[in-house]
């Protein structure tokens, strides 16, 4: 917090006796500032939504105009004010909720109380969300989100394991759940106030960065979902023992280099009785943006790990899955293979469903050394599935021990 920016934003019924404290920690650190608007209606007011040559006059000098047996504080003038100006309109003020009218993009556009509402609907609810304006696109705290690929994300503090960015308010929950700890919030402004406000609320010491949709959009070369990105550590990933220990279905993908065919496939496991998933080291990274919103945070619910880079695939991960007392299914397209629907199949006790690249599918030594190689019977002269679609009907039918 030393170099950073930080403004604090109150009203005195809000912040009541510590106003003085605050004051005087802004005086003696000058990256603190405070910024204390008398009410939400008198941002309104002046934010030059209403075209008004009174209001413009009484704003100028509200203490000539306000009448202290009528009015027991400024915000009940101000609110009075906005209700007796904007009645029978189109902006009829009303102090239970806001008029959406307000919130209309060509008022965003022109006035600043898209922003101030934001600000004074957070100190209604008895606390605030204390943010960061991007001004700047070439800000080093920025770099994450704008100038560095995923590869150089994963890398980041090697040895250690780096970072990844997760997308939309439900992936980010899942992660966070998880245990996995955020390193920096970028939020669209409407947003602030949506989905992402509970998180927020949840880690108020991180640093929350935000903007207009069409400045995000140029700042990450990407339309955001559902308005919000987090940076977070990567946890040091397990070994292949651990993640098998008490599984009896796992999938094995081998070269999958999708990043959305990794996250459908994710979804597919973790709602289809799989128990955990293992990659070889040709495999896109679950922990890439868009697989993990692809598979809408169940990377973040489901075991996974990577066979350790000094496994040989697919000699090595065999006959490490052998040890481990799994028996093998190579889902392929041969003459010699059984059916999806076999009782052999869901009667083993450990089964690991293995499941190929896309295009070329399984690597004919891993087909070779699998214990089964399994077919989905397809009609309409349909001779193969996509990898993802082809996963879910293996999950379905083999997700079961009978």
């Amino acid at each position: 917090m030393k170099n950073r920016e930080v403004c604090v934003i109150a009203d005195g019924a809000a912040i009541g006796p510590e106003m003085n404290g605050l004051y005087e920690i802004s005086h003696k650190k000058k990256n603190i500032h405070l910024y204390l608007p008398e009410s939400f209606e008198w941002i309104v007011l002046k934010s030059g939504l209403i075209d008004d040559r009174e209001i413009r006059k009484i704003l100028e000098t509200p203490e000539l105009f306000i009448d202290s047996k009528k009015y027991f504080s400024w915000e009940r003038f101000f609110t009075n004010l906005l209700i007796e100006k904007t009645k029978n309109s189109y902006l009829q003020y009303r102090k239970s909720a806001i008029n959406k009218t307000y919130l209309h993009s060509k008022i965003k556009k022109n006035t600043e109380l898209y922003r101030s509402y934001s600000v004074v609907k957070a100190i209604r609810f008895g606390g605030f969300i204390m943010w960061n304006e991007i001004k700047d696109f070439a800000a080093p705290e920025l770099d994450v989100y704008a100038r560095t690929s995923e590869v150089q994300l994963l890398r980041y503090y090697e040895p250690e394991p780096g970072i990844f960015i997760a997308e939309s308010p439900k992936v980010i929950e899942r992660a966070l759940n998880a245990g996995y700890q955020p390193i920096s919030f970028l939020v669209e402004h409407k947003d602030l106030e949506g989905g992402a406000q509970e998180i927020l609320k949840q880690y108020p010491d991180v640093p929350v960065y935000t903007a207009e949709y069409e400045l995000l959009v140029k700042l990450t070369g990407f339309a955001l979902t559902r308005g919000m990105l987090c940076a977070m550590r990567r946890n040091p990933l397990p070994s292949v023992e651990e993640i098998c220990r008490n599984a009896s279905r796992i999938a094995v993908l081998e070269n999958v280099v999708n990043p959305t065919n990794i996250g459908a496939i994710f979804r597919s496991a973790a709602a289809l009785h799989m128990d955990a998933v293992l990659l070889t080291g040709g495999c896109s990274d679950p922990l890439y943006r868009r697989a993990a919103r692809v598979s809408m945070g169940t990377v973040f619910q489901i075991p996974w790990t990577y066979f350790d880079k000094k496994t040989v695939w697919p000699q090595d991960g065999m006959q490490t899955l052998q040890n481990l007392g799994f028996k093998t299914a190579a889902m392929a397209l041969r003459d010699d293979s059984v059916g999806i629907d076999d009782k052999a199949l869901r009667s083993e006790e450990k089964l690991a469903v293995i499941l190929g690249t896309e295009g070329d599918g399984l690597a004919s030594q891993t087909i070779a050394d699998c214990d089964y190689t399994v077919k989905i019977p397809m009609s309409h002269g349909v001779d193969s599935l996509n990898v993802a679609a082809a996963s879910a009907v293996a999950f379905w039918e083999l997700g079961h021990r009978e």
